[in-house]
């Protein structure tokens, strides 16, 4: 049950607005955006599998990434999501 302090965040990407890149590594980049219906700042997280120099590691890339999500159990983490 959700109390008073914690916020629901959406899932939808238009809820977001993405500002400068704070952060970047071999597949993502992480920027600070705000989430607009709560009026809060947050990071954002992007995959870019087009970094990667072919499909195989594109796909494992993609894979551990959605391994590693399974074990962040949070409500400040969100599922992962395509563009």
């Amino acid at each position: 049950m959700e109390s008073g302090s914690e916020k629901k965040f959406p899932l939808n990407a238009k809820d977001y607005k993405l500002y400068e890149e704070i952060g970047d590594g071999v597949s993502a980049t992480v920027h600070r955006a705000l989430c607009i219906p709560l009026n809060v700042v947050v990071a954002i997280k992007v995959l870019d599998l087009e970094k990667c120099n072919n499909d195989l590691v594109g796909t494992f890339i993609l894979n551990y990434e959605r391994t590693t999500s399974l074990f962040l159990v949070s409500r400040n983490f969100l599922e992962l999501h395509q563009r």
